[in-house]
């Protein structure tokens, strides 16, 4: 009999908890599957692929998108070293200017970790350059090399006709009339390094001269700047709940804000051309169910049963993003 009791007792508490589970579900289903789900719930929400397709593309950056709140993660066990919100919102904005129009409307340019592409840059131009210092200096080298050899050759024809000319190694007879053969070798000598001086010095290498060993880092038309400006905590806080007899159901709900504002800058004039300050509600939510009995005469069972469900802050930022993103480009190409 009490393990029959038992039984619907738990039966029972766990069908609270499921009812409350599934209202819960259809509360917030819709928050839970990113942020472009949740921006859509704003009526002033025009959904970045739905942009109209360009046929040119505008080059744009985005530095970076910090957190300005100086919010750490609200604990109420114990103190913590973790930021709120994300640091790297900067990304949720790359992916979102990437979507606009199915992709047509930006060309997004690396701002953010530009310092490590430069650093490759560096590196393969350096092995370019490095690559044709050596290719240039062999082949001034060899210039010169094959220059002298041939001079030395038409200097050693030359000194072979001297030592004919004047019998050295018995092959014929020394001609009349020549000058002493020590002044007429001294004068091939002076000849071989006139024809030396004469060979052009090693041309000293020029990376200017140098083709592009890769394009051209490609400006931005357009900067994309902004912060997140603000994040409370507990704006809403509360709840309420219910018992009949013994069986109870309650419900609490927790609302944070967070608030982001973005900024669309003209390169060449460094004007903001539009602007768009967007909040965005984080929601928590807890459905719980209780019920007892007596199970004995002494002895009595409680059961409980629930459930909770946190909005991710990311899908929360993402859609603040999102929507004022839209926004902004709805007022730069006078669509607001």
């Amino acid at each position: 009999m009490h393990l029959r009791a038992i039984a619907a007792l738990l039966s029972g508490t766990i069908a609270l908890g499921g009812c409350a589970g599934v209202y819960h579900d259809a509360q917030m289903t819709k928050t839970q599957t990113g942020g472009e789900t949740v921006a859509a719930q704003s009526a002033n929400y025009t959904p970045l692929k739905s942009f109209p397709k360009r046929g040119q593309k505008t080059s744009i950056a985005v530095y970076d998108f910090p957190d300005l709140t100086g919010q750490m993660a609200k604990n109420d066990s114990y103190s913590e070293l973790s930021k709120t919100v994300s640091q790297g919102a900067d990304a949720y904005v790359v992916a979102a200017l990437r979507e606009v129009g199915g992709g047509s409307w930006f060309r997004v340019v690396e701002r953010r970790f530009l310092e490590p592409v430069l650093q490759e840059r560096r590196l393969v131009t350096g092995q370019f350059t490095e690559d044709a210092q050596r290719a240039h200096t062999q082949a001034e080298r060899g210039r010169i090399k094959a220059e002298t050899d041939a001079v030395d050759q038409d200097v050693e024809k030359l000194r072979s006709d001297v030592y004919r000319d004047y019998g050295v190694g018995g092959g014929q007879p020394a001609q009349q009339n020549l000058p002493p053969i020590e002044q007429t070798l001294d004068n091939l000598d002076r000849y071989r390094a006139r024809r030396i001086s004469e060979i052009g010095k090693e041309v000293p290498f020029s990376a200017f001269v140098l083709g592009k060993p890769m394009d051209d880092i490609i400006p931005a038309d357009y900067l994309i700047t902004g912060a997140i400006v603000s994040y409370d905590h507990d704006v809403i806080n509360g709840g309420g709940g219910l018992r009949v007899a013994n069986i109870g159901v309650k419900e609490r709900i927790r609302r944070d804000i967070i608030t982001v504002n973005l900024r669309l800058v003209k390169v060449s004039t460094s004007e903001i051309v539009a602007e768009e300050t967007v909040t965005q509600a984080v929601e928590s939510r807890l459905a719980q169910g209780s019920t007892m009995t007596y199970v004995t005469l002494d002895r009595i069972l409680e059961a409980e049963a629930g459930t909770a469900i946190n909005e991710p802050k990311s899908f929360a930022l993402d859609a603040a993003l999102r929507q004022a993103l839209s926004s902004v480009l709805r007022q730069w190409t006078g669509q607001s």
